[in-house]
């Protein structure tokens, strides 16, 4: 892998966490800490406020896709 490529991916999963941080703090100040505290799924109802913690889970699961394709393109092209 590349240095350019590895501070690519080092940069994304940085700005993620922070991301994720702030996620967490509106959460708990402005949501009653739903999807950091426990919750019973089944009585689950859909908040407006509850977006910005899927968007944040939504970008992390398609970085983790990225990771992974470089990852093994990587593989594949080193044999």
């Amino acid at each position: 892998m590349e240095k350019k490529q590895v501070k690519k991916i080092v940069a994304m999963g940085v700005s993620l966490v922070v991301l994720l941080i702030l996620g967490i703090i509106y959460s708990l100040v402005f949501n009653d800490g739903r999807w950091v505290k426990e919750m019973y799924m089944p009585d689950y109802i859909f908040s407006v406020k509850d977006i910005p913690m899927f968007i944040i889970g939504t970008l992390i699961i398609i970085y983790v896709i990225y990771v992974l394709v470089v990852c093994i393109k990587n593989a594949k092209n080193k044999k």
